[in-house]
């Protein structure tokens, strides 16, 4: 299951969910509660709030990523081939149907990998027109060396918020 993973990516590439450091203040959400009557200030608390929180997670990952060269989405898709089948492999549209990105991020991430032997890359012999990709040795290798640091990240990051 890849779910756990999956923070959040956009299809502009965008690093960050969120940009404001604090949330609105109590008297401002009251001020939106009484121009705005059918909304509920306190659900858009609550949403500003786990944003905030998903985007400073999303950085701390992020930094942890650098120190292997790897991007989100690189992490991502071997995660998506990791857990694809016993020969850990999917067509390029498949990959792209199981990730929030953009096609033209996936196709220009996926040659990337290629180029850093992470993945290989042919023609699907079913389908001219698709690739098949395949995690490669290489890129295993790299997934189970950054999977063990990556859920520290995630624990150190839910301890700290714990103890703030």
């Amino acid at each position: 299951m890849i779910g756990p993973f999956i923070i959040s990516l956009t299809n502009s590439g965008v690093r960050n969910l969120f940009f404001l450091k604090e949330s609105p203040s109590e008297k401002l959400l009251e001020d939106y509660q009484l121009r705005f009557p059918k909304k509920d200030v306190g659900n858009m608390d609550y949403a500003l709030g786990m944003l905030r929180e998903a985007s400073l997670l999303l950085r701390e990952i992020e930094n942890y990523f650098q120190s292997f060269d790897l991007s989100q989405t690189r992490f991502l898709i071997m995660l998506v081939l990791s857990n694809a089948n016993d020969k850990k492999r999917l067509r390029a549209k498949d990959i792209v149907e199981q990730m929030d990105i953009s096609k033209p991020i996936v196709s220009n991430t996926l040659k990337s990998m290629e180029a850093a032997g992470l993945v290989k890359i042919t023609p699907d012999p079913n389908d001219g027109r698709s690739k098949i990709v395949q995690l490669k040795a290489k890129g295993s290798k790299l997934l189970e060396k950054v999977l063990p640091g990556y859920y520290d990240v995630v624990d150190a990051f839910y301890v700290e918020e714990a103890e703030a």
